[in-house]
């Protein structure tokens, strides 16, 4: 009966260890893409910064995950927690940063894509520095 009740407790350390070091790896990895951080991206689904808008920070190969494929009209760039000059970020026309782009700095402002680049509605994924 003892060695059982042992069993159990030993079973439940074990366990415990197992996830506080998954939860520390995980931290740890979240904390580390936090620190490559240099440019923050919105895009916008109407001319002017109008419609519904998705925030990113990360490469994104295909902007179909977000249900904004082929929906981008205008977009602005801003400088993120760890901006170093001279960072750019471009949209590429296909996915997996495939087709044309077109490069950004920070504090770009594009009200127009079609206008203003010439890009229209046609961003499917977005690269960044990092």
């Amino acid at each position: 009966m003892q060695g059982a009740i042992l069993m159990k407790k030993i079973f439940v350390i074990s366990l415990s260890v197992s996830l506080l070091i998954v939860i520390s790896f995980v931290i740890k990895s979240m904390a580390s893409d936090y620190k490559k951080i240099q440019l923050v991206m919105e895009l916008y689904e109407k001319e002017d910064f109008g419609g519904r808008k998705i925030v990113i920070a990360v490469d994104t190969p295909d902007l179909e995950e977000y249900c904004f494929n082929d929906k981008t009209n205008s977009l602005k760039v801003f400088r993120g927690p760890n901006y170093m000059g001279g960072a750019q970020v471009k949209v590429f026309s296909g996915k997996d940063y495939k087709g044309g782009y077109i490069e950004l700095t920070a504090d770009e402002e594009v009200k127009n894509l079609e206008k203003d680049k010439g890009f229209g509605s046609t961003i499917s994924s977005v690269k960044f520095p990092y």
